[in-house]
């Protein structure tokens, strides 16, 4: 069963492939904000059908806009390690808040 592209916009990996919800799902929902709040646009959205949208969700890494200027290192390394596909990969699943706290992105000078 495939959901409506406005129901899986901010749906972790793990969710749509029927696991639930794990700890780090909020880190990747997260994320999708960033990335949207930089772009205006969520990571995974498309024009083409909602299964794609969800197919992107699953399996494919985070694009980043070309039309737009290229972000800095640290804050794409920030929105990579936030949408990592494994939940027991993505940033946050060793120590939570502080292991993203501490990500380059939060505590440059």
């Amino acid at each position: 069963m495939f959901l409506e592209k406005t129901d899986m916009l901010y749906k972790s990996p793990e969710e749509l492939h029927g696991k639930g919800k794990s700890l780090t799902t909020p880190f990747w929902v997260l994320g999708c904000q960033i990335y949207e709040a930089r772009f205006g646009v969520n990571p995974f959205v498309t024009h083409l059908k909602a299964q794609v949208s969800e197919m992107f969700i699953k399996y494919y890494p985070c694009m980043f806009p070309e039309d737009q200027e290229k972000p800095e290192e640290a804050f794409q390394s920030l929105i990579l390690h936030l949408l990592i596909k494994d939940p027991l990969q993505r940033l946050g699943s060793d120590s939570f808040e502080k292991e993203l706290l501490e990500h380059p992105y939060f505590v440059q000078e």
